[in-house]
């Protein structure tokens, strides 16, 4: 599955920067594909929504509940309508990139999906949010790429199920790994040819190597950082148009998955190019410090 992510050309204006010359090639935020993937009507997603989007590319169709965690996420821009990824995270929060809901006007939040586009699905709920349940990071910077994450905060708690279960975030123990050459798994609804105009109908997936930062900022050197993390492209397959905010994860102690990243941006035509995504373990203080207590003062479960 290659990411493409949703760069939005609205949400994300034009992402004005110089061009980079590259030691591997020529990058500029123009080639980022990680765009928004525009919704011209019920069937058709077009990407062309911005800089920072994504999709992925030549993966695998997941089986119905294999990523429990998912969230699909319908966005009403103030011209269009488009599409991102994003993982529950407790009974009231989606964890989601910043460029996904930067410019939204509403969004509804889609869990325990398979088809996207089967509203009758079984356990299949919709919530509908709006800017006020945003909550993006106070330095997010589209100029920068940089603190590309964001929450939102359900109007009604969520009933877990078979369907519909959280991530889990990193604890202490992880908080300071880098998980270099793990295997991490990708998942989202984002294009999976990078020809194709058309979001698939069925949740897909890939897995990859996470890559090492000092080699992935030879692709991106003004960008990645350490709050970063990277996923080696693999036979053709990465993030694109589609996949912005979906999760990257790794599998700790007897299998269990943990999220590690959000997607955030890329070049999705380009096979060559990692996939970059924000590192979860750089904000689970900023993750807590909005999560921890629910509207009614609760503790999130």
């Amino acid at each position: 599955m290659e990411f493409i992510f949703l760069v939005f050309t609205l949400i994300l204006p034009c992402f004005a920067l110089d061009p980079l010359d590259f030691q591997i090639g020529n990058f500029t935020l123009e080639d980022n594909d990680y765009r928004l993937t525009e919704i011209e009507n019920d069937t058709d997603y077009i990407w062309d929504v911005g800089e920072a989007a994504g999709r992925i590319i030549g993966g695998t169709i997941a089986t119905p509940n294999q990523f429990p965690y998912q969230a699909g996420i319908l966005l009403r821009l103030p011209k269009k309508r488009a599409w991102c990824g994003g993982s529950i995270i407790s009974v009231e929060y989606i964890l989601t990139a910043a460029h996904c809901i930067d410019d939204a006007l509403s969004a509804t939040v889609i869990l325990g999906a398979h088809n996207r586009e089967n509203d009758n699905e079984e356990g299949r709920i919709s919530i509908e949010t709006t800017p006020e349940d945003f909550i993006l990071h106070e330095y997010w910077s589209p100029k920068r790429l940089e603190a590309d994450i964001a929450l939102i905060h359900l109007k009604e708690r969520i009933t877990f199920s078979d369907q519909i279960q959280p991530i889990l975030l990193p604890f202490s123990e992880y908080e300071t790994q880098y998980f270099n050459n793990s295997l991490a798994t990708v998942s989202g609804w984002g294009k999976h040819k990078s020809n194709c105009g058309k979001l698939p109908l069925h949740l897909r997936f890939y897995q990859s190597r996470i890559m090492h930062n000092s080699k992935c900022r030879r692709y991106y050197p003004q960008y990645v950082g350490l709050n970063h993390i990277c996923l080696e492209p693999k036979e053709k397959r990465r993030s694109c148009d589609g996949d912005s905010g979906g999760p990257l994860v790794v599998n700790i102690e007897q299998g269990h998955p943990m999220l590690v990243g959000v997607t955030s941006f890329g070049k999705c035509c380009g096979g060559s190019y990692p996939t970059v995504f924000t590192r979860v373990t750089q904000y689970l203080n900023w993750i807590t410090q909005y999560t921890y207590r629910g509207r009614d003062g609760s503790i999130p479960l």
